[in-house]
């Protein structure tokens, strides 16, 4: 099991729009007004449900990065830099 850190919004965008990255999220507690800890199972799972959701959601039929996309890619790189 792993902790990771989200701003509140960006954990809220999280639950919201990314449907299979958000079924890897066992548990949550707000750490103050502004962060979210969260805990997830298995963090590669985690980070392979981020990469379907951003492709799915985040891409145009053409493959081109929506505005969607811009902010998962954004979270990813959060989650990634807290990498266990």
């Amino acid at each position: 099991m792993t902790d990771l850190k989200l701003k509140k919004s960006d954990f809220d965008f999280l639950l919201k729009t990314m449907e299979l990255s958000k079924e890897c999220v066992i548990s949550y507690v707000p750490d103050d007004n502004e962060n979210i800890t969260f805990k997830v199972e298995d963090y590669s799972d985690f980070q392979d449900m981020m990469n379907f959701d951003i492709i799915n959601i985040g891409m145009d039929n053409q493959d081109i990065v929506n505005e969607l996309g811009k902010r998962m890619y954004l979270i990813y790189d959060i989650i990634l830099d807290q990498k266990p």
